[in-house]
């Protein structure tokens, strides 16, 4: 039986804050010296959720992260996290984070705002 410490998958949800989900479930199996079958395995064994789940959650808090610190448009953040239209990012996004992206960018911006000692910017 093969088996990998706790810590074998550090590198990888490393890789995947780091390239913001953009990793392949190959590239991520080389990173730790598996083969990707045992890697699936391996991966979902050890932090409970699959891989493709991870990859999504770190596009998605890139996203969320775009959205706060930036004034590009949903339609440009979902091209960037590779999203072929707007609408798909929006449902899933809404899915992970119980707000629609425009709702999220409006609430992180009246915290941000209220963090730098202003009133409600309404």
């Amino acid at each position: 039986m093969h088996y990998c410490s706790t810590n074998s998958m550090e590198p990888v949800l490393e890789a995947l804050r780091l390239h913001r989900g953009q990793l392949t479930e190959i590239e991520a199996a080389r990173l730790v010296g598996i083969s990707a079958s045992r890697f699936r395995h391996d991966f979902k064994r050890q932090t409970l959720i699959s891989f493709r789940a991870a990859r999504l959650h770190a596009k998605l808090a890139h996203g969320a992260e775009l959205l706060k610190s930036t004034a590009l448009t949903i339609t440009e953040i979902s091209g960037l996290l590779g999203y072929s239209d707007r609408t798909k990012f929006e449902k899933t996004f809404k899915k992970f984070n119980g707000l629609t992206p425009t709702v999220y960018r409006r609430v992180n911006a009246r915290s941000a705002f209220s963090a730098l000692g202003f009133g409600d910017p309404s």
